[in-house]
């Protein structure tokens, strides 16, 4: 039997440099094993259902339906024996709308049509998550960086009216998947010597030989400093067309350190 793994995110729980690691050791897990890590294999379905929780409109929701349909097709044509795929995304979250009033029923439907569809196959899920103040900092920072937030981090918390929220989405899950959805701390793999992944490779059953060769990417989403985070909000506030923000923002990455005391 065929055996996917599909690691779902959450957002800002290091999903970036696990998909790099997945990336980077491709040749190392065989020709017999496929890796999605937030690429164009993913991308229909990712953008379907970020617009569907988004905006919960008819026209985004048959979207989404017949973005499922050809996600779940173009599983079922991959002749490798283990499916591994990794997208923080997935199910429709991302650094905005983790801790926001979402509608759960959303990733409730995308959970179920899929797990259905590959009833045939040894299928498990993957969550991170992580401490819940350094996850709401994180996220500041990416929203931030994306420009989809643009004042302080005392307004942020305010406006982030569910810290519950991730919590209820995995309760939502467990209740469709049971045992099949695994949940992993983030600072539990990186306070016991691993590295971020061991979970999803775990659960791949790849040997100790393998895990040993693994190679670890230098991390490539760095949190910015907070006086850092205020000085491109400043920007942006005078700046409404963003004339050369991306180009400072990372002219700001390349100097942290002119942001500390």
């Amino acid at each position: 039997m065929k055996k996917i793994i599909i690691h779902l995110g959450f957002p800002k729980t290091g999903t970036t440099s696990i998909q790099a690691m997945l990336e980077v050791n491709k040749d190392l897990f065989g020709s017999d094993v496929f890796i999605s890590a937030k690429d164009n294999f993913t991308r229909k379905i990712r953008k379907s259902q970020l617009s569907v929780i988004r905006n919960d409109t008819k026209f985004n929701k048959i979207r989404r339906f017949f973005a499922i349909k050809r996600f779940i097709k173009n599983i079922k044509n991959i002749s490798s024996n283990l499916i591994v795929i990794s997208d923080e995304n997935l199910i429709g979250i991302d650094s905005y709308s983790i801790f926001n009033k979402i509608n759960i029923n959303n990733i409730k439907y995308f959970i179920n049509k899929l797990d259905v569809e590959l009833d045939k196959f040894d299928i498990k899920y993957i969550l991170y998550i992580r401490n819940i103040d350094k996850w709401q900092l994180s996220c500041f920072n990416q929203c931030v960086k994306a420009g989809s937030f643009n004042k302080d981090f005392e307004q942020w918390k305010i406006n982030m009216i569910s810290t519950d929220n991730p919590f209820q989405i995995i309760k939502t899950l467990k209740s469709i998947l049971q045992d099949r959805l695994l949940v992993v701390k983030m600072e539990e793999e990186l306070s016991s010597d691993l590295f971020l992944g061991k979970g999803i490779l775990d659960s791949c059953g790849f040997e100790k030989e393998i895990l040993d060769k693994i190679l670890i990417e230098p991390s490539k989403n760095k949190s910015l400093p907070m006086a850092a985070l205020n000085f491109i909000s400043i920007i942006r506030s005078k700046n409404k067309k963003y004339l050369h923000i991306n180009q400072i923002i990372k002219y700001i990455q390349d100097n942290t350190n002119l942001f500390y005391k």
